[in-house]
């Protein structure tokens, strides 16, 4: 199993939809898409730019938004 570079996903090498070389490292990818995106710019997905991190983070649940947690976790209304 490989991860492409550009969104992530893991794959196995033989079912790829495509691949590159860049800096002498060999790379798959899920579909052409991401291929072409990491061909435009590898840089980009090799040596991401660091995301400052919120101080604090509130999740909610999508089917309820009133309810707000500070961690992940079960919606007590929905489970």
């Amino acid at each position: 199993m490989v991860t492409d570079p550009v969104c992530g996903m893991r794959i196995e090498e033989k079912s790829a939809a495509g691949s590159s070389t860049y800096g002498g490292e060999h790379y798959y990818f899920c579909s052409g898409s991401c291929r072409n995106k990491f061909v435009a710019n590898p840089v980009a997905y090799l040596k991401p730019t660091p995301a400052t991190s919120p101080t604090e983070v509130i999740y909610r649940c999508p089917m309820h938004p009133e309810v707000q947690q500070n961690m992940p976790g079960n919606c007590p209304k929905c489970g």
